[in-house]
């Protein structure tokens, strides 16, 4: 007859084997806590930055802006259709990085922009359209 099961002198290696891999266990979950912990944190201070202000008659306007990516979003939501519009972003300064002037056909506009060649700081995007203006200030790291 074959055996099944755990018998005779194999129980007490099978238990002692248990034990050692619950104590191995506990031991690398206490030596991942404190890389763990760091990875959090940093995780936590590179967070996106971002801003999203409400303007005049349901316009919002949200900007995104990583440490981590070479690209700014811009994400422009009105309850109605949003028209001509225009942004701009510029340094406290007031010199422009970037201006664009067009025509939006949904009450939804999204728009990436390249980052290089900005100066590292606060910058602020306006957004104009024929019924709001909203202005937003934002970091760039």
């Amino acid at each position: 007859m074959g055996r099944t099961g755990i018998q005779g002198s194999d129980i007490s290696r099978h238990w002692r084997w248990q034990g050692l891999r619950l104590r191995f266990g506990a031991m690398v979950s206490r030596n991942l806590l404190l890389p763990a912990l760091a990875l959090s944190a940093l995780l936590l201070t590179s967070a996106p930055v971002n801003a999203v202000e409400a303007g005049a008659e349901g316009a919002t306007v949200r900007v995104e802006c990583t440490r981590s990516s070479s690209l700014i979003n811009i994400s422009i939501l009105h309850e109605r259709r949003i028209g001509k519009v225009k942004i701009t972003v510029c340094d406290a300064n007031g010199k422009v990085f970037y201006i664009e002037e067009g025509k939006a056909l949904k009450n939804e506009l999204v728009r990436r922009i390249d980052k290089q060649g900005m100066t590292k700081g606060e910058m602020t995007l306006t957004v104009e359209a024929h019924d709001f203006r909203i202005e937003q200030r934002f970091l760039v790291q």
